[in-house]
């Protein structure tokens, strides 16, 4: 095929194919999750189902506490959700609110009312991370990070910026 311009495909032999490829391992994969150790000793990294579950409730509970409706949403390093609750009576859009706190919360590692400066100061950083995550990060208060091995995060919505974020620690610290 020398000449037409085509590319020629080239069939893999079957023993190629059949072939255990080796595990890289070594310094520049020690972090990745598929070098890590499995089982009863494996460092937790992300909150299980039943912490992010806890956290849920002790955020519901507090906002109760104060007489507030909100909807709160715990997700994972990577801004994967676990659980998202709205309490009755919260209004219909907090759910989706609480979840975007959350994600940017995770995502860029700081709280997401801590990001108001970074706006602020330098809106089109903000606007190009923003292009680059597959949701649209926020700075409204009340997306906190539960900072440990590894960074997840809770948000809450539908109370003020201040109780939001009350209600989220309130939360964290049933983990």
């Amino acid at each position: 095929m020398h000449g037409t311009g085509r590319l020629a495909w080239v069939p893999v032999s079957r023993r190629a194919a059949a072939e255990p490829r080796p595990a890289v391992r070594g310094p520049e994969r020690a972090g990745d999750a598929r070098t890590r150790p499995v089982g009863e000793n494996a460092p937790m990294t992300e909150p299980t189902l039943e912490t992010a579950r806890n956290v849920a409730e002790a955020t519901l509970a507090h906002a109760s506490h104060l007489g507030i409706k909100v909807s709160v949403c715990v997700v994972d390093s990577r801004g994967h959700e676990l659980v998202t609750l709205r309490a009755d009576g919260a209004n219909w859009f907090t759910a989706e609110v609480a979840r975007a706190k959350a994600r940017t919360a995770a995502a860029l590692r700081r709280d997401s009312g801590a990001l108001d400066g970074l706006k602020g100061s330098y809106p089109e950083l903000f606007r190009l991370i923003g292009g680059q995550l597959p949701f649209e990060p926020t700075t409204l208060p009340g997306g906190v990070v539960h900072t440990g091995e590894t960074a997840w995060a809770v948000g809450v919505s539908g109370a003020t910026p201040e109780q939001d974020v009350a209600c989220a620690r309130a939360g964290l610290s049933a983990a």
